[in-house]
């Protein structure tokens, strides 16, 4: 019998950010999940109805997408179903789904192994919807999750900074990973940012216009020693969590008027 995945962290929120959970415990699809009890009703559900890996679509709805990887994080799975979705061959989406479900909820100290052997992966993956429209790669989709600080405009748990460090220098070992571009974009990494890059009112494209920083940048800052890479990372995305903050209030206070006791602040380990 399969051994359950070891989990890390929120037990309860699988991680996730505070507004984006308490709107997928909003969600009226969410709450109709709760007829599917099992493993393969919930990939069958993925198949035929995810088609963008967005977290939230018309402004603050949590994507079904979003609604199922929690879905699957109640039903704690196996590492045999884990590899089920990572090797699945009808869907990238389902794919997707197994790799930020071990983001979120993996242990850090794991992810290299279970993500190394896909960062070549050619499978192209479409990653947003509409005038967010990003299409990618199973292996750059994978090393957007382990490098990037953000997918689309939802925070992603933090690495450990030794493991971020040692998952970066692994990848430069082999050349830089990443399964390559399949359409637009000058980096697979630039994924995780979605519309808010190419958005010039976003907070990430103001420290960008700011400063000028860029994927050239990073790659002069990782030449010149590590240290100097993460302590520019730091301060960016301090700068960018006070923004989130900002947007984050608003949006929490629009919740609870909703749905009143629901929106209560959660308890999060950090």
């Amino acid at each position: 019998m399969s051994k359950r995945l070891e989990l890390w962290g929120n037990k309860e929120t699988m991680n996730l950010h505070n507004i984006l959970y308490l709107n997928i415990l909003a969600s009226p699809y969410f709450k109709a999940l709760y007829e599917k009890k099992t493993y393969h009703e919930v990939v069958d559900e993925i198949y035929y109805n995810v088609s963008s890996l967005e977290p939230f679509f018309k402004g603050n709805n949590a994507s079904s997408a979003f609604c199922l990887l929690y879905k699957l994080f109640t039903l704690k799975l196996t590492e045999k179903q884990l590899v089920g979705l990572l090797d699945h061959t009808d869907s990238p989406f389902i794919r997707a789904l197994g790799f930020l479900y071990l983001r979120y909820a993996g242990q850090p100290s794991e992810l290299w192994d279970w993500f190394e052997p896909y960062l070549d992966d050619p499978e192209e993956l479409p990653a947003g919807a509409g005038r967010n429209m990003w299409d990618l790669t199973i292996g750059s989709f994978c090393k957007a999750l382990l490098v990037e600080p953000k997918w689309f405009d939802t925070i992603l748990p933090r690495i450990p900074v030794p493991i971020a460090r040692d998952i970066d220098a692994r990848l430069q070992q082999r050349g830089g990973g990443g399964g390559g571009r399949a359409g637009r974009g000058s980096s697979p990494a630039v994924a995780s940012r979605g519309a808010a890059e190419r958005d010039p009112t976003s907070s990430r494209a103001r420290h960008r216009d700011d400063d000028g920083r860029s994927e050239g940048d990073r790659r002069y800052a990782r030449g010149r020693g590590r240290d100097t890479y993460y302590d520019r990372d730091r301060a960016h995305d301090r700068d960018d969590d006070r923004d989130d903050d900002r947007d984050d209030d608003l949006r929490l206070a629009a919740i609870r008027e909703r749905y009143g006791d629901l929106a209560k602040p959660l308890n999060r380990q950090s």
